[in-house]
C-alpha cells in the first residue's frame, strides 16, 4: 500500500522492505512480540501514535499494509485506485 514516507513521497513497499531501511535494521523473529506481549506492544504504539509519533503509527500499520491493499484491489480492480482506497481506510 502506498503510504507517505518521511520525505512526503509515496511508495509501494512491503513491510520487510520498510523494516530493512529503518535505522534499527531488521528484527529477528525472537524480537517480534506475540500474544499478550503483542497486545501490550500495540497498546503502547497506539498511545504514542495518538501523541503524534508517526513512526509508531507506521509500526501499527505495517503488518496490515499488504492485506488491506490486496483487499482493496480485489474490490476496485485498479492498483492506483486500490492504493487510494487502502490509504483512506487506514487513515
Amino acid at each position: 500500500m502506498a503510504m507517505p514516507s518521511r520525505n512526503g513521497a509515496e511508495a509501494m513497499v512491503t513491510p520487510e522492505e520498510r523494516q530493512s531501511v529503518q535505522a534499527g535494521g531488521l528484527r529477528t523473529a525472537a524480537e517480534v512480540p506475540v500474544g499478550d506481549s503483542l497486545q501490550a506492544h500495540e497498546s503502547q504504539l497506539i498511545a504514542q501514535a495518538i501523541q503524534g509519533d508517526s513512526e509508531s503509527f507506521y509500526d501499527l500499520v505495517r503488518p496490515y499494509e499488504r492485506a488491506v491493499f490486496l483487499t482493496a484491489l480485489s474490490l476496485v480492480k485498479d492498483p492506483s485506485d486500490a492504493e487510494d482506497v487502502a490509504q483512506d481506510g487506514v487513515m
